[in-house]
């Protein structure tokens, strides 16, 4: 039997989870490129590393477990553009409430922002101007999962994947069109205040939820 987003339960745990996982934050850090090839079909569409529902979702089909994958299987590059609900990002466009829904909108052209979402991405206005987006995604996709009473595991990544890992990785990135740390502060060693704006964005996650409401929809 299946959950409601459609996984099966072959593997390790109820969910199809294999053994457990890990990964550095990668912030600001230079990314390798991956021997891995993309799968032929996806077999779910979503918006970002961390943030597939199931076992084998992922871009790549080898991941173990809901919220492990490599990247995302959906790539679009702007506000609106996604094709179905749950792929967008947000960064400079779109207004509160929709910075606010990472990967989590309701429906087709109501994503905020392109995919995937970079590490150093952050949102762009109102009272969580300068956190993290990706952050703010992986919070939402656990609670969704949580709702189901499914497991996940940590990303990659524990901020998100870096810039330099997307280039690396052929998934390009969105550099001063949505909010990026990285660019943003270039002239600044960009590598330390990537670091640091994860570091702060972590701390400031519970707030950050709040400011959002989120606390009220689960």
């Amino acid at each position: 039997g299946g959950g409601s987003n459609g996984c099966g339960s072959s593997g390790g745990g109820s969910n199809g989870c294999g053994s457990s996982g890990g990964g550095s934050n990668g912030c600001g850090s230079s990314g390798g490129g991956s021997s891995k090839k993309d799968i032929a079909v996806p077999l779910e569409l979503h918006a970002c590393m961390g943030l597939n529902a199931c076992k084998g979702h992922d871009r790549y089909g080898t991941n173990d477990c809901a919220g492990s994958g490599y990247c995302a299987t959906q790539v679009h590059s702007c506000h609106t553009l996604n094709n179905c609900r749950g792929q967008g990002g947000c960064g400079l466009y779109g207004d509160t409430e929709e910075q606010c829904n990472p990967g989590a909108n309701d429906c087709a052209w109501q994503g905020s922002c392109g995919t995937p979402i970079p590490a150093e991405r952050f949102i762009t206005q109102g009272k969580n101007q300068g956190r993290s987006v990706w952050q703010l995604a992986r919070k939402l996709f656990e609670e969704r999962m949580d709702k189901f009473q499914r497991n996940v595991k940590p990303a990659p990544f524990k901020y998100g994947p870096p810039i330099k890992w997307l280039e690396a990785n052929g998934r390009g990135e969105s550099c001063g069109s949505s909010g990026n740390k990285y660019c943003s502060f270039g002239e600044n060693n960009p590598d330390v205040r990537a670091e640091q704006f994860c570091k702060e964005s972590e701390e400031l996650l519970n707030d950050t939820m709040k400011n959002c409401d989120c606390e009220d929809k689960k």
